[in-house]
């Protein structure tokens, strides 16, 4: 049992990041008025609720290191995939060793 629980969380985290994956390369390619902008777009709702602690997160950095890096705010790249898949990589690591230990 322990086995089969730990092969689908294992799983499902793979498919996260692949899926948060397909969403960045998707956001250089994809142009706003084709079909494939709406199903990018149905992603990004998906992938929202996993992004929003993210972005936190940097936006406090962002606000702590506004002294020390005035022109930190006008970099052009999002960094919130990036962080979010390194959270999800602590978390599911988490959870996998809890289930080794039962």
């Amino acid at each position: 049992m322990k086995i089969v629980l730990f092969n689908a969380i294992l799983y499902f985290y793979r498919f996260l990041n692949i899926v948060i994956l397909v969403y960045c390369i998707g956001s250089w390619f994809v142009s706003p008025g084709t079909r494939l902008f709406d199903y990018w777009r149905k992603l990004g709702y998906f992938l929202e609720p996993l992004f929003r602690p993210a972005r936190a997160v940097l936006e406090l950095l962002r606000r702590l290191l506004r002294n020390i890096f005035p022109r930190m705010g006008t970099i052009p790249v999002d960094f919130t995939p990036w962080l979010t898949v390194i959270l999800l990589e602590v978390i599911f690591t988490f959870i996998l060793n809890l289930i080794i230990r039962l």
